[in-house]
């Protein structure tokens, strides 16, 4: 999978995301998303960490990247315990809204090295 074919699988997920937390019903199990191996993305970043690791922007992705999984895991939690509010909340947090800025900055900054 090229790095772009997992860009779009992670805007197509956000999609499905917001989706599960408007109508209360969660598309995934919030343990899968703190599995890189689970998402296309993560499986990219495991494959790639040998030869990109070492770079300061794909460190700030990575890290970032596992961020916005954590958040999206408590949103989910919240879902999967009818606490659709307290989900919608996280959603609309700046904290959150601040992670999930800094990974797409991130991802762009990344793209750099694989054209």
């Amino acid at each position: 999978m090229t790095f772009n074919d997992a860009i779009i699988e992670h805007a197509k997920w956000k999609i499905q995301l917001r989706s599960a937390i408007q109508k209360g019903v969660p598309t995934i199990a919030s343990e899968n998303l703190l599995r890189q191996e689970f998402w296309p993305l993560g499986q990219w970043l495991q494959h790639k960490e040998a030869y990109l690791g070492h770079l300061k922007d794909f460190q700030d992705f990575k890290r970032d990247y596992e961020a916005f999984h954590l958040c999206v895991a408590d949103m989910l939690i919240c879902v999967e315990h009818g606490n659709f509010k307290k989900a919608q909340e996280l959603a609309q947090s700046e904290m959150f809204v601040l992670i999930a800025s800094s990974t797409s900055e991130a991802m762009l900054k990344l793209r750099k090295y694989l054209i």
